[in-house]
């Protein structure tokens, strides 16, 4: 596995590399055509002298691509991408037409030739007083038409399929003599042409990004805050998980509108905390981390500081550094999809995991576990459906890794891929919906935030009347009445005195964060414009 891992953050580096190659932009008759343009449309040309009255004004660009960030000079480059791939789209079809009709008519030939021996054969049998009608050098055709011999026979007739090989073989004898950005669609700026509608770049990428918005949207508003059980101790990390995909959303629509240098980091950056994200949200769904643990603060902490490296190493270089952010990405991906593979293969390890933190953390002092997490163990049907998205989820990233030429301009590998996180994602925040119901309905781990309420989500979810003195979180614990009713009032303020410091402790923490980012962008604000 690590092997299979290390040869596809290979190929993902290769990947970037050549995108970041860019044949297109590097060409010369890019840059004329740019110049030229630019001269063109872009300048202000006012007379020279008096007798000069040739008066060119700079063309007004339209008012969406205004809105949509476009300058003439970009505007430029985006003409010059399609002239440049136009022209080789039509230079390799007229090679191809050229050599077709070509071998065409040698077969036309050959065929003619064909019949034309058949019929001097058959003239050669014939008498002598037949032959004195054309003499000795002709034969009289079957059209009446005295032709001349032939000296040797025709050479044989190609049939399709040698015709077509000859003719691929002939096209790319013919296409060698090309550079590369005569003959084939290139990249510009790590970026494939593609056909922008209302000044939007990437058209289809915008589309499924607003797709993916809406199934976080989705999420937000119904899935995790109407169907998960307030008494599921992670409600609010599954919600705030879906807060922050729909952040990365939209920056995503965003970059993929226009892509400038703000959009592009907001779209990584976002991005990344996403995965990280996802990641805390495996490790808390898994080790069984509640809220206001030490083992939740800590991992935590580690994930928000593991984000906020990331974003400053990528922003103390003037150009992201693609390479490495690919590799950081892929490997937060690689290492969440393992440990919800493990959850459906191997829980047993995830158990000894979890038993390790809780000891470690019990010899270190700590005085607010909550004992033993329940089994692992899923049911058959939700150990199916896990099976089969971790297996997309390993999947679907090989749609970024083999790139190839947008369809029509329009599909991409990229937007490929954002197509089919929209389903994914879908049945994937299903998936945790139903396994939240499950493990609050099954193996009572869960939270009494409701200590006050007759009747809680746990009570819809098992069908069965628990007993109306008691919450239903607690009625599922095999206490008798006095103790149940003891450990209600000790849970419900054990959760409260422990929910506030948290919250205390991470608005601390963001605001020390925020003015540390703040203080880091007028540095760095400072060293750029000083160099």
């Amino acid at each position: 596995m690590k092997r299979s891992f290390a040869a596809v953050v290979a190929i993902a580096a290769l990947s970037v590399q050549r995108a970041l190659a860019s044949v297109g932009d590097r060409s010369v008759k890019f840059h004329l055509c740019r110049q030229s343009c630019e001269i063109d449309t872009c300048w202000d040309h006012r007379p020279k002298s008096l007798s000069d009255d040739t008066i060119v004004v700079p063309d007004p660009l339209p008012w969406y691509l205004i809105m949509t960030g476009w300058s003439c000079e970009s505007n430029c480059a985006y003409h010059c991408t399609h002239r440049i791939t136009n022209e080789a789209k039509k230079r390799v079809s007229d090679i191809q037409t050229k050599i077709t009709d070509g071998v065409v008519r040698e077969r036309a030939e050959a065929k003619m030739l064909k019949e034309r021996w058949a019929e001097q054969l058959v003239w050669d049998k014939k008498g002598d007083e037949f032959k004195e009608l054309c003499g000795d050098t002709h034969f009289l055709s079957s059209t009446g038409d005295c032709v001349p011999l032939m000296t040797e026979p025709p050479p044989p007739l190609l049939t399709e399929a040698e015709a077509r090989r000859k003719i691929d073989s002939m096209v790319a004898q013919e296409l060698s003599y090309l550079s590369v950005i005569d003959k084939q669609t290139v990249q510009f700026f790590g970026k494939w042409p593609q056909l922008r509608l209302l000044g939007m770049q990437e058209p289809m990428s915008v589309l499924f990004s607003i797709l993916n918005l809406l199934v976080q949207l989705h999420a937000i508003f119904h899935g995790f805050s109407d169907l998960i059980p307030d008494t599921f101790p992670l409600k609010s990390v599954y919600l705030w998980h879906a807060k922050i995909a729909s952040v990365a959303w939209t920056a995503s629509t965003v970059f993929h509108t226009r892509d400038v240098w703000w959009t592009e980091r907001w779209d990584y950056f976002s991005a990344a905390a996403v995965l990280m994200s996802g990641l805390f949200l495996a490790l808390c769904r898994l080790l069984y981390l509640r809220p206001g643990t030490h083992l939740f603060r800590h991992t935590l902490m580690a994930c928000v500081g593991a984000w906020a490296v990331h974003v400053l190493y990528l922003l103390l270089h003037r150009r992201l550094d693609y390479t490495y952010n690919m590799a950081a990405c892929l490997t937060v991906g690689f290492v969440h999809n393992t440990l919800w593979l493990l959850c459906a293969l191997m829980p047993h390890v995830l158990e000894r995991a979890r038993a390790l933190l809780v000891s470690r953390t019990r010899w270190s002092g700590s005085k607010d576990l909550y004992g033993a997490a329940p089994s692992l163990a899923l049911s058959g049907l939700q150990r199916q459906h896990l099976e089969m998205l971790v297996a997309a989820m390993f999947l679907a990233p090989a749609l970024e890794l083999f790139d190839f030429p947008p369809i029509l301009r329009l599909i991409d590998a990229h937007s490929l891929w954002h197509c089919a996180t929209i389903p994914l994602t879908f049945f994937w925040y299903q998936w945790l919906v139903n396994d939240a119901r499950e493990c609050v309905r099954t193996t009572g781990w869960h939270s009494d935030r409701h200590a006050e309420r007759v009747v809680t989500d746990v009570d819809e979810l098992a069908g069965a009347g628990t007993s109306t003195s008691l919450p239903a979180a607690l009625s599922m614990l095999p206490l008798a009445a006095p103790e149940a009713e003891a450990a209600s009032v000790s849970a419900a303020s054990s959760t409260d005195m422990s929910l506030q410091p948290l919250w205390a402790q991470a608005h601390q923490v963001w605001g020390a964060l925020c003015e540390w980012t703040w203080h880091t962008m007028r540095i760095l604000r400072g060293m750029i414009i000083t160099s």
